[in-house]
């Protein structure tokens, strides 16, 4: 491990690989199987689960990760926090809008229609989260941050935001999503924070969008 600080390239390099093989294998071997969200279930639990195989056998590999036990508490308060001062952001930003006689579900740009409404909740507001905070933030960006904080937050963003990114237009929620999860994962040093939000993120919009 360099300077015990960050994860050594060569590692970043084995988990980038196999994050796409598991992606490219396991879609080519599930296609037509399954349904496309119980798919997504099982790569991200896959990836999942050999992630944390590959932080167990890495000298520190959890602490570098955001996950050693002692910043537990400080990830928590600080995820909850983030969540609570998002929400009123949230929430005034959407009395402006309807205010102004907009909708304020513009704040939400998503459609969905799940077929399995279990399976999608769980993967996408928690499973999917998991996996990607563990991919980006946990692994990427703290290998990045050899190379200073804010390039390690842009190239993560940038990454995150283009695996979501939709046909048309900017995927806006996930860059702004992405510097959210990297700045408070930044200052607390706890990947709990970042996955907090992430999932309560994920969960009111797909509630909401779901709702309608």
């Amino acid at each position: 491990m360099e300077n015990k600080k960050y994860f050594s390239v060569r590692f970043s390099c084995i988990v980038v690989c196999l994050m796409v093989g598991v992606e490219a294998l396991g879609s080519y071997l599930l296609k037509n199987r399954l349904t496309s969200i119980e798919t997504e279930a099982i790569l991200r639990l896959t990836q999942i689960g050999l992630l944390t195989l590959l932080l167990g056998k890495t000298p520190s590999g959890f602490s570098l990760a955001g996950l050693a036990k002692k910043k537990w508490p400080e990830g928590v308060r600080s995820g909850v926090n983030w969540v609570t001062g998002l929400s009123g952001i949230t929430v005034f930003v959407g009395g402006v809008l309807f205010l102004t006689g907009k909708s304020p579900f513009l704040l939400v740009g998503f459609s969905i229609s799940p077929q399995q409404p279990f399976i999608f909740f769980i993967t996408a507001a928690v499973i999917g989260p998991v996996c990607e905070e563990l991919f980006f933030r946990g692994i990427l960006y703290s290998s990045l941050r050899r190379y200073g904080t804010i390039l390690a937050l842009l190239l993560t963003t940038t990454l995150f935001a283009g695996m979501h990114m939709p046909w048309n237009g900017l995927p806006m929620v996930q860059i702004i999503g992405g510097l959210i999860f990297a700045i408070s994962f930044e200052a607390s040093k706890s990947l709990l924070a970042p996955l907090i939000i992430h999932i309560a993120g994920n969960l009111a919009i797909f509630s909401i969008e779901w709702a309608l």
